[in-house]
């Protein structure tokens, strides 16, 4: 099926989008922008506020882009092209271009409350399969920019995979560590500077992975 409009912003549904990126075989880039906390936007200004928001944002990913360019609402607050790319060197500029005129049109909708927005992109690669695969790393490099703390934009690498990984790793154990036990204390000294004597002891909340294994503190 080649799927159909969003009702909200007008743009081809994910399906649709898949459908008519597929069939394009230009040289290219997908990137995904997602809305930084879009919830509290919605929770904050109210969800007829936040339908405006991505509604406007919509019409700025379709007014950046040339006709033939695909575009598509992926999910709730989700967003993706599929940009022709002649040459890789050209991608910093496209991105930068293409993630200022989103921040313009949100300011423009929400003013001083505007979110901010996170961008991921991905290399198209040869072959049968490539936009499913650009649209994966896409979005691991969208999760990664999130990860960072938002408002930013990256571009896929093979190690984003292996980053994701761990933090999902991580999250795990957090969701199910003080059922299964995983939380542990640890006693850390804490040292006069004057005659290095103990004065008294910090407590610090540590977290074993699902198998066991301690996250350092780094991570946790």
């Amino acid at each position: 099926a080649r799927g159909r409009a969003d009702p909200l912003t007008g743009l081809p549904d994910r399906r649709a989008f898949l459908y008519a990126a597929g069939r394009s075989h230009e040289p290219g880039v997908v990137v995904v922008a997602d809305v930084d906390r879009f919830r509290e936007v919605n929770r904050r200004l109210g969800q007829a506020a936040g339908d405006a928001l991505l509604a406007r944002l919509g019409a700025a990913l379709r007014g950046a882009l040339r006709a033939q360019d695909p575009v598509g609402r992926l999910g709730a607050d989700s967003l993706a092209a599929r940009l022709h790319l002649p040459q890789e060197e050209e991608l910093p500029a496209i991105l930068t271009r293409l993630s200022d005129r989103l921040a313009a049109a949100a300011a423009e909708e929400a003013g001083a409350a505007a979110p901010r927005l996170s961008f991921g992109a991905a290399l198209l690669p040869a072959g049968p399969g490539g936009l499913d695969v650009a649209l994966r790393h896409a979005e691991i490099a969208l999760a990664e920019a999130k990860a960072e703390g938002g408002g930013r934009v990256r571009v896929f690498a093979p190690a984003m995979e292996s980053r994701l990984a761990r933090r999902l790793r991580i999250e795990a154990a957090l969701e199910t560590g003080l059922d299964e036990g995983r939380f542990r204390l640890a006693f850390q000294p804490l040292v006069s500077p004057i005659d290095r004597a103990a004065r008294g002891y910090e407590a610090l909340l540590r977290l074993e992975d699902v198998d066991g294994a301690p996250i350092p503190p780094a991570e946790f």
